[in-house]
């Protein structure tokens, strides 16, 4: 698999400096899969937060195979001051799809309570090139009956180009990797998202840009 990526930005909230341990784990895309941190590099990170400041921490890992992987880091106060905390993220690292065309990836948003409820739909993306089309449906609210799920749909669509060529060169050669995080609200608190990772197509061969030089004669 290709080498990615784990990031978590952690806030210190309090008026005191504190020191935190972020642990990276990662498990098989399902529910009740154990957790594992083989191919994480380094296990855990130590975070120093002086007050009211955000800080991100990073690992590196190597997923076995392209699909869809659940991350999960675990804090903890190394004063054990506070109880630790879990954040998690379902993770697809899918194949780049060939310029010009529309790739569509679909996942599920379940409501396990006995009331309607309205989640709101945020897109984030990072290294992703300005000229691609990313779309999201429903692009803002997703109302879901009590016991009941929906369906949210990601289209990505890369325009083709000779120099977008040499600039997606770079971003791999700089270690960019283009990303889409799809997030789900509820009364403004995170309930769970998606993330989406779109590593180089392994077909296609290694090509080498040179500059040109235009002369007058």
């Amino acid at each position: 698999g290709e080498e990615t990526r784990i990031s978590a930005v952690v806030q210190n909230t309090s008026d005191t400096e504190m020191t935190v341990e972020l642990e990276f784990e990662w498990a098989d895309f399902g529910m009740g899969i154990p957790f594992s941190t083989t191919h994480v590099t380094p296990i855990t990170r130590e975070v120093q937060l002086s007050p009211h400041i955000s800080a991100t921490a990073w690992v590196t890992w190597t997923p076995d195979y392209s699909g869809h992987y659940c991350v999960r880091i675990i804090l903890t106060d190394s004063e054990d001051r506070y109880e630790p905390q879990e954040s998690q993220r379902n993770v697809d690292v899918v194949e780049r799809p060939p310029c010009g065309q529309t790739s569509v990836h679909t996942f599920t948003v379940y409501n396990d309570s006995a009331y309607p409820g309205t989640v709101d739909i945020g897109l984030i993306t990072f290294d992703v090139p300005a000229n691609w089309t990313v779309t999201i449906q429903p692009s803002q609210t997703l109302t879901l009956a009590p016991y009941n799920q929906g369906v949210v749909t990601v289209t990505v669509t890369i325009p083709c180009s000779p120099a977008l060529r040499a600039v997606y060169a770079i971003q791999e050669e700089a270690g960019g990797e283009p990303t889409i995080d799809v997030e789900g609200y509820v009364d403004g608190e995170l309930v769970g998202g998606i993330e989406l990772r779109f590593a180089a197509r392994e077909e296609e061969p290694p090509t080498i840009y040179l500059p040109i030089i235009l002369k007058g004669f």
